[in-house]
């Protein structure tokens, strides 16, 4: 071991390796000495300081020179019988520990004039010690053994539950992409509609970020014909069951509608394709129970009356331009058509749309 003595103003300087017994004697010989962080080395106070400090070198020298061969001798030693350890090796400076952290392991290794080595991340017991460092080999395995064994089952459960994670975005990811459709901007349905789609009824839930359709917006499924026009997707999820039935009751309704509305069109349609024009020389009397005044300012109204004779009458009073003006069987550019009425009939022309 090298034991260096400084002179300085104040006293004197000592720095030796880390060694428990050299560091007893140091402190009952110099009880008034003091660690110094900024010189990594002991420093003795006091004018004769110096001279007393190399006097102590030179006895504690003999006592280290004695140590220090006993200490080979049992190095060699436990070189050759130390048991078998992961965790701990031997080498001609003394012995090597290198574990995970454990309060017990750091509080053997200072026991045994350990050093921490943070470049190695590891405690390296000087050759003095080594020697008693074999009683410990055994506890100090089956410490690092178990921390390692924890630390291990904490990675894998971490991978675990991050493979687990990253399968479940994949999916969702991926449910989510199966759940959206592209729409222009201008035609998105409303969230919550309920509606098909693909042969499935689902239920609009939000809107994504608009942008520009490109030519390749047909090939992902998307219209065709509308580059350079703002789209968006639009999320859906699949409708429950009360909303497939509240929906195919909507549906039930708007076809019995529509159907209502081809029926009044063809009762319409075959009075409005009669023969019979007695020239009556105006509009007939009865109940209107049709009117179409939809074109009224270019100058065309129809209607369909019920006469008190009952007929049924269609009359056509058509002033456009391009019509043929002049007098007709029932008045000036006014046309009629009659048949006999049936209660069929009636019925289907006098259906009457909401809000109509």
């Amino acid at each position: 071991m090298q034991i260096v003595v400084g002179e300085v103003s104040s006293g004197a300087i000592i720095a030796f390796p880390k060694d428990g017994v050299v560091l007893q004697s140091l402190k009952k010989t110099f009880p008034k000495a003091r660690w110094d962080q900024g010189r990594r080395a002991w420093h003795v106070p006091g004018v004769r300081a110096y001279k007393r400090s190399l006097a102590w070198v030179e006895d504690i020298s003999d006592v280290v020179a004695n140590r220090e061969a006993a200490a080979l001798e049992a190095l060699a030693v436990a070189r050759e019988t130390a048991p078998k350890s992961r965790y701990v090796w031997y080498h001609e400076r003394g012995a090597t520990v290198a574990t995970p952290y454990s309060d017990r392991i750091v509080e053997i290794c200072r026991s045994l004039d350990g050093a921490f080595d943070r470049s190695k991340t590891a405690w390296e017991i000087p050759a003095t010690r080594s020697a008693d460092l074999v009683a410990f080999i055994g506890e100090i395995d089956r410490i690092a053994t178990t921390i390692d064994l924890r630390e291990t089952e904490k990675k894998a459960a971490e991978q675990a539950r991050y493979l687990s994670e990253l399968t479940a975005r994949k999916e969702k990811h991926a449910e989510r992409r199966s759940s959206r459709f592209v729409e222009l901007y201008d035609r998105v349905p409303s969230i919550g509609a309920v509606l098909r789609f693909g042969g499935r009824t689902i239920v609009v839930e939000s809107h994504g970020k608009r942008w520009r359709a490109d030519e390749n917006l047909s090939s992902v499924g998307g219209p065709v014909g509308v580059e350079g026009q703002w789209v968006c997707y639009v999320y859906f999820r699949p409708a429950t069951s009360d909303e497939i039935t509240a929906l195919e009751a909507r549906e039930a309704a708007d076809n019995e509608k529509a159907q209502a509305y081809r029926d009044q069109k063809a009762a319409i349609d075959e009075v409005e394709r009669s023969t019979d024009m007695p020239r009556i020389g105006r509009e007939p009397d009865g109940e209107i129970l049709w009117e179409d005044r939809r074109h009224e300012s270019v100058g065309c109204v129809r209607k369909i009356i019920l006469a008190p004779d009952g007929h049924l009458w269609s009359v056509t009073r058509d002033s456009s331009d391009g019509a043929f003006w002049g007098e007709c069987n029932c008045g000036y550019n006014t046309v009629g058509r009659r048949m006999k009425a049936r209660e069929d009939l009636v019925s289907r022309i006098t259906w009457k749309r909401e809000g109509s």
